[in-house]
């Protein structure tokens, strides 16, 4: 029997080749904020520490103390068009690679890919990502393309709509999301609390996911059940991504968490009034990992354990918060790890600027 709901049937990511260590980075940033006080070394090394952070990965071999860097070998001032260019170079590259390791997982290959959706918000161009995907990776000629830009976090949740929405009208399409960010390119060297924060979160990946509504895969699958969102347009300025001549700039202020914590209910609520649906219900949470306190306001807020959100928490350690990408990193702990059980419900939550929030139901199929 055809499914009726459109799923993930495959997910697969990349990462940059340079690895970095959080300690390392507290160090690194100290000698490039030119702080000779000791006291400040401190401040950063605690800042960096409560992050939960372990690693991070970058296109970009700068933050080696030893290195000569490409973009930020000196104090000069590092120009918008430099940042793109890099990011017109690796960001590519850094897709294919993830289309590929979600491609293997399947019984596919581009040519049989008939929608081609990329995310990003950390660079764009004309051509896009999505064109030159398709022209220079050996996708179909007939692929159509489309571009979900500038969005942030949360970017992920509208690009599966538009491929659920596809797969609606065209049951036999083969969509397929690529969402990469290359954050550090856009790292600035400046104290303010903003760009403190935002600098010890941010690195650079890349994510793709297979989205079907007739398939004969036999493994196991996400099905796309229902989506909400809602939006706190007072919290438009405490989480905002600006192009500006320095750079694009982030900002991020500490009321972002108490945001995030009034949302998650409120989205919650939206599902269960419209859903015949009990929280208890879901059996996997896939939180978008912003941050140490976005996942502890979920906790809080939600009454859940901290072990309910092992997933956000292991992709916030090993990765840190790579931006649209993410949330695909943590699902696809949730689509391949053992144990999993037929029709388990699933909520995933993400959230940008705006502030907005965006939220999808799975299961588990």
């Amino acid at each position: 029997m055809e499914n009726s709901y459109s799923a993930i049937t495959s997910i697969g990511y990349s990462l940059p080749k340079y690895t970095y260590y959080q300690k390392d980075l507290a160090i690194w940033m100290n000698s490039k904020l030119n702080q000779e006080d000791d006291r400040y070394l401190r401040k950063l090394k605690v800042l960096y520490q409560k992050t939960l952070i372990e690693k991070r990965h970058s296109v970009l071999a700068d933050f080696e103390s030893e290195s000569d860097g490409r973009l930020f070998k000196s104090s000069s001032k590092v120009k918008v068009e430099d940042r793109l260019k890099i990011y017109n170079e690796e960001a590519p590259k850094l897709s294919n690679e993830a289309i590929g390791n979600c491609l293997k997982n399947s019984k596919i290959n581009k040519k049989d890919i008939t929608h081609l959706i990329t995310v990003s918000c950390t660079g764009m161009s004309a051509p896009g990502l999505e064109q030159i995907l398709k022209n220079e990776f050996n996708f179909s000629p007939n692929c159509e393309t489309y571009a979900v830009n500038f969005i942030g976090c949360y970017a992920a949740f509208p690009a599966l709509k538009m491929a659920d929405a596809i797969c609606s009208k065209n049951p036999s399409a083969k969509v397929l999301i690529v969402a990469v960010e290359l954050c550090t390119l856009h790292f600035q060297n400046r104290t303010e609390d903003d760009f403190l924060l935002s600098n010890s979160l941010f690195s650079d990946g890349a994510a793709a996911a297979l989205i079907e509504k007739k398939t004969g895969s036999i493994n196991s699958k996400l099905e796309l059940l229902n989506f909400f969102n809602l939006q706190y347009w007072e919290g438009r300025k405490d989480m905002a991504w600006d192009i500006h001549s320095d750079g694009f700039l982030m900002k991020l202020s500490s009321y972002v968490p108490e945001l995030v914590k009034n949302g998650v209910s409120h989205i919650i609520k939206q599902m269960k009034d419209s859903l015949d649906f009990s929280i208890s219900d879901i059996k996997h949470w896939a939180i978008h990992p912003g941050g140490r306190k976005i996942l502890e306001s979920c906790e809080s807020e939600l009454s859940i354990s901290k072990e309910s959100l092992s997933n956000s928490y292991d992709v916030l350690k090993n990765f840190g918060n790579m931006s649209a990408p993410t949330i695909f990193f943590v699902l696809h702990k949730i689509l391949y790890q053992s144990g999993n059980r037929k029709m388990d419900k699933v909520f995933a939550c993400g959230f940008g600027p705006g502030l907005t929030l965006e939220s999808a139901l799975l299961q588990i199929k």
